[in-house]
């Protein structure tokens, strides 16, 4: 019997994503398109396929750049290969293929940051399942861990959220925190509409203000745009917007108020044929129930005055590939927080990924070992609170081809550029 040899190729677009379409590991950063969004800037990409005599068995979208100053190009395959991450030959056949393959292309380092479930936490925070030895294996086949960050410092989130599509959606609905029902229903009330849109200078003023108050630096105009026209055209993004309309709002309690009246007035009648501690208690809540809906009908009339269109309080850009979706991009304002327009969204971008037939929805980030006191806990709460599993992923690994460069690049060129900045500053005093 012949044993086959594997061979790294260039492959075609249409094969790329044929393969990773479908694949246990499928991801949108592996589409052939990715590499079109990426490499409008710095990065250029390919696509190679691993193939084992004539089949096709794993496929990588590589990024590739120039490391400035010391010559050579840093790789990368974000959330890559495509392959098997449970089969050891396979991704050791993968590894020695690729590491063939750069070492011709003056690559310094290969980073990786597989889609692979080193812990896995349900709702109530219990171990669903775990793969520890995960990183030992890789650093058998000549990869450096770099370690299990705590923040949003890498190149990807290595913590998430993924919500499970599967069965229907009044259980997935059912399966929400109970806080998350409720403020649905509420965003419901007040007359929050989400509907896809192409209004970018909103989205982008959206973003900004998100940034600046949760501590992120948020990307350029022209990069969300890119995303959007590169990926749009082919069914795997959409930005979704959420609008508070006063004019509704105002008709809808109206219709409210009409109603509580007749229920005040039946709570008159209970009250003056028995007049029994029960009866007076109901009165007292109708009233309460009337006074607080005059209270929102006022605070509706004046926010009627101030937008008299409507205002978009909410956005999201969404990407998918053929199978899972990604809610990637989204922010809110400041004002009007009580109506909850960020969940009437990310329940709207469930129902549309759940509609299209997704497997998942990823909630596309949240901290490691979250801790009451950390700066974004309030949005790893707003994603828990959906009852997704919590996914930890190993982080990054480098594979390195030029120790040299890559001591200089990795070790020495922070801290110079750490020491340039700061007489850079005090030059400038």
């Amino acid at each position: 019997m012949i044993s086959l040899s594997y061979q790294l190729k260039t492959i075609s677009p249409e094969q790329n994503d044929s393969f990773v379409n479908g694949h246990k590991k499928e991801h949108f950063m592996q589409l052939s398109l990715w590499g079109k969004v990426k490499s409008t800037g710095d990065w250029k990409d390919e696509l190679l396929g691993l193939f084992k005599g004539d089949e096709l068995v794993g496929t990588v979208m590589l990024l590739h750049r120039k490391i400035p100053f010391i010559g050579g190009s840093l790789y990368y395959a974000p959330r890559g290969f495509v392959v098997d991450f449970d089969n050891f030959s396979l991704v050791e056949a993968f590894t020695k293929e690729i590491y063939k393959y750069l070492k011709t292309k003056n690559a310094v380092y290969l980073l990786i940051d597989p889609d692979y479930y080193y812990r896995v936490l349900d709702k109530y925070e219990n171990e669903v399942s775990s793969n520890l030895d995960f990183v030992s294996r890789m650093e058998q086949l000549g990869y450096k861990h770099r370690g299990f960050t705590q923040g949003f410092d890498g190149s990807q989130p290595r913590c998430t959220f993924r919500l499970n599509l599967s069965g229907e959606l009044d259980d997935i609905f059912g399966n929400f925190d109970r806080y998350a029902k409720k403020a649905i229903k509420q965003s419901e009330d007040n007359c929050i509409e989400v509907f896809p849109s192409t209004d970018f200078d909103t989205y982008a003023e959206i973003m900004k203000e998100t940034a600046l108050r949760d501590g992120f630096i948020e990307n350029q105009l022209d990069y969300y745009k890119n995303v959007y026209d590169t990926l749009h055209p082919h069914g795997y993004c959409e930005l979704l917007m959420s609008k508070y309309f006063p004019v509704r709002h105002l008709e809808a309690l109206s219709g409210q108020l009409e109603a509580v009246e007749k229920e005040i007035e039946t709570a008159k009648e209970r009250v003056e044929t028995k007049n029994t501690a029960k009866a007076q208690t109901a009165l007292k809540q109708t009233n309460e129930k009337y006074e607080r809906l005059l209270k929102i009908k006022n605070e509706a009339e004046e926010n009627l005055k101030k937008y008299p269109d409507g205002i978009v309080l909410s956005t999201g850009l969404n990407i998918n590939s053929k199978n899972r979706g990604w809610t990637v991009f989204g922010g809110s304002r400041d004002i009007f927080r009580s109506y909850n327009a960020n969940y009437a969204i990310t329940y709207a971008a469930i129902k549309r990924f759940h509609s299209a037939g997704m497997e998942f929805m990823d909630f596309f980030g949240t901290i490691p070992t979250p801790t009451e006191d950390h700066p974004l806990f309030g949005i790893h709460r707003f994603k828990q609170k959906f009852s997704g599993n919590y996914i930890e992923f190993p982080g990054e690994f480098h594979l390195v081809f030029n120790k040299a460069k890559y001591f200089i690049w990795i070790k020495l060129y922070p801290k110079l550029s750490k020491m340039i900045k700061k007489v850079i500053r005090k030059l400038r005093k």
